[in-house]
């Protein structure tokens, strides 16, 4: 017997026996009078849908209860599928409900991450037409920050603001998903620096002539402090 006949054979016989216990500890089991065997049933085939959603919720899971061959790795984990299913039929309206909700969210936050995808892609767009259009003046660094000055700014920086610093100063103005992409770390954490940064007169934040959101960019000030860092990758 192949693997996948196996899974679906313990997908039947184990949701549908779940589906059967449910049934037969239902409340209204003992009145149910000659609809008995219909209502019994309807049990039984919601009970082999929700074990059928087993193998979707283990993938969601990120589970490998089931190899990428079909199978199982070995006889506990076959039992241990056989479960699953058992309980999924048995409780085949929680379960599938929750599966539902589970899909849906994930998908809502996959449609969240295209969305900023695309925003980000946008960015080097806007950047282009700005140039383009002769929109985006080129910020000039600022005169009074050189020498001794200059060398103290550039010496209180750590790592950190030095990276989202070149990467806030690559683009004319940029996300703060596009700078934490360029100084590769999380978006949370680039936030928090980019706040640094604006504290201390180097970025300030701006909003797309395009789309009106939000943007950030480096000042004179900046501009000074960045021509005076060694130059790197973004």
């Amino acid at each position: 017997m192949s693997g996948i006949v196996l899974i679906v054979s313990i997908m039947v016989v184990c949701g549908g026996l779940g589906g059967f216990g449910a049934w037969l500890l239902s409340p209204g089991f003992e009145n149910e009078g000659n609809d008995i065997r219909y209502k019994g049933f309807g049990y039984i085939v919601v009970g082999i849908i929700a074990a059928v959603a087993v193998p979707l919720f283990l993938s969601m899971a990120e589970s490998n209860l089931i190899n990428t061959s079909g199978g199982f790795a070995n006889l506990r984990d076959g039992f241990v599928f056989a479960g699953f299913c058992l309980v999924a039929g048995f409780s085949s309206r929680a379960f599938l409900s929750s599966i539902s909700e589970k899909v849906l969210n994930e998908l809502k936050e996959k449609t969240r991450e295209a969305e900023q995808i695309a925003e980000d892609s946008s960015e080097e767009v806007e950047e282009l037409r700005r140039v383009i259009a002769e929109e985006a003046t080129p910020v000039a660094p600022d005169a009074n920050i050189q020498g001794e000055v200059l060398n103290t700014i550039v010496s209180d920086l750590n790592d950190d603001q030095k990276k989202v610093l070149q990467a806030t100063g690559g683009l004319t103005m940029r996300t703060a998903t596009g700078i934490a992409r360029s100084a590769e770390m999380p978006r949370t954490e680039a936030a928090k620096v980019v706040d640094d940064l604006i504290s201390k007169g180097l970025a300030e934040r701006t909003t797309s002539p395009k789309t009106g959101n939000l943007r950030f960019k480096v000042t004179s000030k900046g501009v000074s402090v960045l021509n005076a860092l060694p130059s790197s990758k973004l």
